[in-house]
């Protein structure tokens, strides 16, 4: 297992929901934060936003590829026993499948561009996480011990 280099923080698995629909959306939560991550990290070693938009999108087109790989191995695994009704039912449901995962791919990598619309979130981010640090400063700044101050004896 490797260290985190410091100021690198290891990403914790999330649980993920037991209901396929959900699961959907903690994948898509899962997208975004890590989208902001890898937009972060990307912008510390200089990368330009619209470069890192570009691999961005270029890593999700090609994890949807991957699963049209894995849904094309299935053609022609249709079990016997099932007649060739079934097997042609088969086979035309996973070209469907491959050929909606193909167009997903395709729509994925057009995304691009998106990089400042992340950048300008990434900005907010920043942001509030300032405001609340200086909340949390004021609020502790607020609950000083003043009792062995000189006013406190008044």
């Amino acid at each position: 297992m490797t260290t985190p280099e410091p100021g690198i923080r290891a990403a914790s698995a999330p649980d993920l929901s037991a209901d396929p629909r959900r699961r959907v959306g903690d994948y898509m939560t899962m997208q975004v934060n890590a989208r902001m991550r890898i937009f972060a990290a990307l912008a510390a070693v200089k990368i330009e936003p619209d470069e890192a938009d570009q691999l961005v999108c270029a890593v999700k087109a090609s994890a949807v590829a991957g699963g049209h790989s894995w849904v094309e191995e299935q053609c022609e695994l249709a079990p016997d026993e099932q007649g060739e009704a079934y097997r042609q039912g088969w086979d035309g449901a996973i070209t469907a499948a491959t050929n909606t995962l193909v167009s997903t791919a395709d729509s994925v990598y057009r995304q691009r561009g998106r990089a400042h619309t992340t950048s300008a979130l990434m900005k907010f981010a920043e942001i509030v996480h300032r405001h609340q640090q200086t909340d949390e400063k004021a609020g502790q700044a607020d609950s000083v011990d003043v009792s062995n101050t000189p006013e406190a004896g008044v």
